[in-house]
């Protein structure tokens, strides 16, 4: 992998290219606190990033990643995978347009009805 590469071809409408270097940090950054994690959950952890920092289009996506050595049919196949309306099972969602969005995080509201409590198992 190329670490020093920065693609200012995906780089979204009105986004300086020292954001864009940032994020391009960033995301090297994370890719490299992956370790050894397989393709998948690298790809995974880098559209996350790359759609809450602003790169929220599909072609731009794949295109970031394809610059972080990954594949760009499984970028476009994860990114195709893990979306939907569900956070309970989708990681993002995308508009009318084709933009995508990170589900909110979900707020904690206690524990599961009928769920063993740590207090069960004293």
């Amino acid at each position: 992998m190329n670490t020093e590469h920065t693609s200012y071809a995906v780089q979204p409408d009105g986004m300086s290219r020292e954001r864009v270097a940032a994020i391009f940090r960033l995301l090297r950054e994370a890719d490299a606190t992956c370790g050894s994690a397989n393709q998948h959950d690298r790809a995974v952890v880098l559209i996350m990033i790359c759609i809450d920092q602003g790169f929220d289009a599909g072609p731009q996506i794949c295109g970031v990643l394809k610059s972080m050595g990954l594949d760009s049919q499984h970028a476009g196949m994860t990114l195709k995978q893990g979306k939907g309306s569900n956070p309970d099972f989708h990681r993002w969602w995308s508009d009318d347009s084709g933009k995508y969005h990170l589900h909110a995080p979900r707020s904690y509201q206690g524990p599961i009805p009928g769920a063993a409590t740590a207090a069960d198992t004293l």
